[in-house]
Formats: C-alpha cells, sequence, structure tokens
C-alpha cells in the first residue's frame, strides 16, 4: 500500500497554500466604485409597484402583518395560494 505508507510520513506545511486558496483571488475595488456602491447608483433593485404586485409577497406580508405568519393557519394559506411542483426526479412535493 504504498499511498497509505505515503500518507504515514507526510507532514503538514503550514506555509504552503494549497490550490483551492490559490483560486480565491480579492478583487479590490475603487474607492469610486465603493462610494458608488454606497449611494446605490449602481444597484438594480426592483421597484416597489413590482414586489407589492407579486402574490406571495403580498401574502406573505399581510401573514406577518396579522401576526399569524409562522402559525399552521399560515402555513396552509400558502400551500394553498402557492402550490408547490413535484420535484421531476422523486416525484416529492416540497414543503
Amino acid at each position: 500500500m504504498p499511498y497509505y505508507d505515503t500518507l504515514k510520513t507526510v507532514q503538514a506545511n503550514i506555509h504552503k497554500t494549497t490550490s483551492c486558496r490559490e483560486h480565491n483571488l480579492h478583487d479590490p475595488i475603487s474607492e469610486h466604485q465603493l462610494m458608488k456602491f454606497q449611494r446605490s447608483d449602481g444597484m438594480v433593485t426592483f421597484s416597489q409597484e413590482r414586489i407589492f404586485s407579486d402574490k406571495g409577497f403580498r401574502l406573505g406580508y399581510a401573514l406577518h402583518e396579522a401576526g399569524v405568519s409562522r402559525s399552521q393557519y399560515a402555513r396552509e394559506a400558502v400551500r394553498q395560494l402557492i402550490p408547490r411542483e413535484k420535484e421531476r426526479t422523486t416525484g416529492i412535493v416540497p414543503y
């Protein structure tokens, strides 16, 4: 078992970089880009109208505001309004 024998004699080298770490590159952004991001000039988001037009969001928001968002009632309401499709591979409906 040459592989096993090699593993018994290997010693750790804390100064050696792993292959995974070599690919973990930090991409510094300029100060201008950071300021632009923080001001949200470059961020693309959904409008308030689009968010509130989604029936799932509206239902979740209403249940939360009513204080019942973590109840069995809320779970059943979501299950009826937003039915989940069966998984193609297993045929299981995820809940």
